[in-house]
């Protein structure tokens, strides 16, 4: 039956919805706070060079890969160009202090045989890794859409840490603290509490196939945008969520609007952070231990971009580099890594140095995105934190800092005014060991959650999330057939 579908927020998870229920039949209106569609993904532009905030590259975009055949399926692919990353490596680790290396490369036997030169002493454990990785590649449906949903079985448990995971196999500290760390850049969430299963999901992801779109994150929000336009999905920008409209039957009936114009709608979907969802619910619509979990659901922690230009040929074009600082050496304090991404194939030379900001007290984060703090002292902070990051750079790739030239940054406060999460997290709620899993369906009738917080981070997290969503409101079989059968 053909309802009318309101989904609020349109960033990719939101597109990915609005796209398969409106291929689907379906009425669909999608509800943006700010002018445009996929507002993090899209990035900005500074001095025409393009700073790409959230999509330096991704996995799943090869010809067989579920973005790419998920992406052409809904018709929203529009002729992107994709080029691979390094195929010898496309993640660099980096030790400054020691001078050792890790490279990711685009194939696990490699990956399994650099693992063991560099960690001889946990042979065992790097093996057991690299064959969880092999399995999740080859069983998950959205690493390998050739298994349907319904005949999925992970073989791995999501109460399964990846700490614990290679402390049971042997694994040295040593190990144990690089695929952590490499772990908590790529989405979030630090080794000891991240499931195994979400860790494997997003590393294998990666190493079937890491890829950059040509024009970046612009590229791909260009492509979405005209892909929902032919759909038939009504977009409508600047129209910030006041409040779901609940029925006296306990069942969503649509969503007002900050102007004061209703939406009716009898299904909604928040693709937001789901800490944000119950503000805009009515009392009583919910159990109030619902509504505290989802309220004191734990953020990823914020990231700060400084996007720079420069370098000559010392910086790498095909490969991102992660520079693991120790601990204690408070060299890129308060943050201890960062992840310098290679530049957007567009060919305008800019690239990213991106630090987890992992090291800020809970105060200081809410401190950078409060939007009421003076430009002065707000313009001091950013900075000063941009310059941990280019003297970071600069040092490892041997450069002086006046080669690097700082276009901009995004900071904390950026990304909350982009997604609208708690403390300005990139990655949205933290997946956990210790926290039971967010699902799709709500208590209210006809709304349902969707977004990178519920199955994985990132691009292919947020597109895996709205699959699933729609699965759950309409069935696996019509879904699932529908784009991949």
């Amino acid at each position: 039956m053909t309802q009318r579908v309101a989904v609020v927020g349109a960033g990719i998870s939101g597109c990915i919805a609005a796209a398969i229920l409106a291929r689907l039949g379906h009425e669909v209106v999608l509800l943006e706070a700010g002018p445009h569609l996929a507002p993090l993904v899209r990035g900005f532009r500074r001095q025409s060079v393009l700073c790409d905030v959230g999509f330096h590259y991704g996995g799943g975009l090869d010809r067989r890969g579920f973005l790419r055949r998920l992406l052409e399926r809904l018709g929203l692919w529009n002729e992107l160009e994709i080029v691979a990353l390094d195929p010898r490596g496309f993640d660099l680790l980096v030790w400054p202090e020691t001078g050792d290396q890790l490279l990711f490369p685009n194939d696990f036997d490699s990956l399994e045989c650099r693992l063991l030169k560099r960690f001889p002493a946990s042979s065992d454990a790097a093996r057991e890794y690299v064959k969880a990785l092999r399995e999740t590649a080859t069983k998950t449906p959205f690493l390998n859409p050739d298994v349907p949903l319904w005949e999925a079985a992970s073989p791995l448990s999501p109460a399964v840490s990846l700490s614990d995971f290679l402390v049971e196999h042997g694994a040295r500290p040593d190990l144990v603290d690089c695929l952590g760390r490499y772990g908590e850049l790529l989405y979030g969430v630090e080794g000891e509490r991240v499931p195994l299963q979400m860790h494997c999901a997003v590393v294998a992801s990666y190493i079937l196939s890491a890829n950059a779109v040509i024009g970046g994150g612009e590229a791909l929000a260009r492509a979405l945008t005209a892909g929902l336009h032919g759909l038939g999905v009504r977009f409508m920008r600047e129209s910030r969520a006041r409040e779901i409209l609940v029925d006296g039957d306990g069942k969503c009936c649509g969503v007002l609007l900050a102007n004061g114009e209703q939406i009716s709608a009898g299904i909604v979907v928040f693709t937001g952070h789901p800490a944000t969802m119950p503000g805009l619910l009515p009392r009583g619509c919910t159990s109030e231990r619902y509504r505290r979990r989802l309220e004191r659901l734990e953020s990823t922690p914020p990231i700060f971009m400084t996007f720079v230009r420069g370098g000559g040929d010392k910086l790498p074009k095909q490969q991102n580099t992660y520079l693991l600082f120790s601990r204690e050496s408070g060299q890129l304090a308060p943050w201890g890594a960062l992840g310098v991404m290679a530049a957007v194939p567009d060919g305008r030379g800019g690239m990213s140095a991106r630090a987890v900001m992992r090291g800020l007290a809970e105060k200081d984060r809410d401190w950078v995105c409060d939007s009421n703090l003076q430009n002065a002292a707000y313009d001091d902070w950013k900075r000063v934190a941009a310059s941990y990051s280019v003297r970071a750079v600069a040092q490892h790739f041997g450069l002086v800092e006046s080669e690097l030239e700082v276009l901009d940054v995004a900071s904390p406060r950026a990304f909350r005014s982009w997604t609208s999460a708690p403390g300005g997290a990139a990655y949205g709620a933290k997946r956990t060991v210790d926290t039971p899993a967010v699902r799709s369906r709500t208590p209210v009738g006809g709304l349902y959650l969707s977004g990178q917080s519920l199955l994985a981070p990132g691009v292919m997290g947020a597109a895996a999330s709205a699959v699933l969503t729609c699965c759950h409101i309409l069935d696996s079989r019509t879904v699932w057939g529908m784009l991949f059968q």
